[in-house]
């Protein structure tokens, strides 16, 4: 596992309401969509195990960045000029079958913070994308297709991969909305 040293360089605010940590690194890395990263800062006395952190960018294929923006999975009180200590990425990053061409997002969270680099990597790569979602606060690409998660029973059958980001006290609404039992949805689901 690969460790790092940084430095929080600035804190933005994005159009969901939360913030994104710019770390400055000392080296270029390299991630892929659906790996995460975890942090700490040394001597923090409230975060004593690492946070998980996923990558709110994309980053073209065959391309590095020194500085990544980083999403944090619960809140933390960073400020910019802190020294930060990260490990990762982990994960394998999400995959698809060559023969994919639909993607379906399925969004029952407040944001899109942690699927916001796969819609736009995804999109770059020229596959048809419809996002299901309560709230758009835009910031999404233009060819992306969003319909309201009311539409979810109706568009079970066009994607032909289901990515999801479902906080696990949402799984029966889920299964309200698809009106079927969460194990019998199609075995191209994923949920992040």
């Amino acid at each position: 596992m690969k460790y790092y040293s940084g430095r929080i360089i600035e804190i933005q605010l994005d159009s969901y309401k939360k913030y994104l940590y710019k770390v400055s690194l000392p080296q270029e890395l390299t991630w892929q969509p659906g790996q995460y990263f975890n942090a700490f800062i040394p001597n923090d006395s409230v975060h004593y195990i690492p946070l998980t952190l996923f990558p709110a960018q994309f980053i073209p294929a065959n391309s590095k960045s020194d500085t990544l923006n980083l999403l944090p999975f619960e809140d933390v009180n960073w400020q910019p000029g802190i020294e930060i200590q990260i490990s990762g990425p982990y994960g394998k990053g999400w995959q698809t079958p060559p023969t994919t061409r639909r993607l379906l997002f399925l969004n029952l969270t407040a944001h899109f913070g942690y699927l916001k680099s796969f819609i736009e990597w995804f999109s770059s790569q020229g596959f048809e994308i419809s996002v299901l979602t309560e709230n758009n606060s835009g910031g999404l690409p233009m060819d992306v297709e969003v319909l309201p998660i009311s539409e979810l029973p109706e568009m079970l059958t066009w994607p032909d991969q289901i990515l999801a980001d479902i906080h696990r006290i949402d799984f029966p609404r889920l299964e309200k909305l698809v009106g079927i039992p969460d194990y019998l949805l199609p075995s191209s689901t994923s949920v992040l």
